[in-house]
């Protein structure tokens, strides 16, 4: 009998009622471990913002709500 390993994905989600920064940080370590999973380079803090922004809206947008 083999072991196997079984993974769920899931989505990650912006939360509303957390701050950008910490929807940023969930989005990034969330985006680093699959990155990890696949042997691809991890993105620094800076591409992370970037790619962020461009997905989900800057911070000024958010803060308009």
């Amino acid at each position: 009998m083999s072991s196997q390993a079984i993974y769920y994905e899931r989505k990650w989600e912006y939360n509303e009622d957390w701050s950008y920064e910490a929807n940023l940080h969930s989005w990034s370590d969330a985006c680093n471990f699959e990155r990890k999973q696949y042997g691809e380079r991890i993105l620094t803090e800076d591409e992370a913002a970037m790619k962020f922004a461009e997905i989900y809206g800057s911070k000024s947008e958010h803060e308009c709500d």
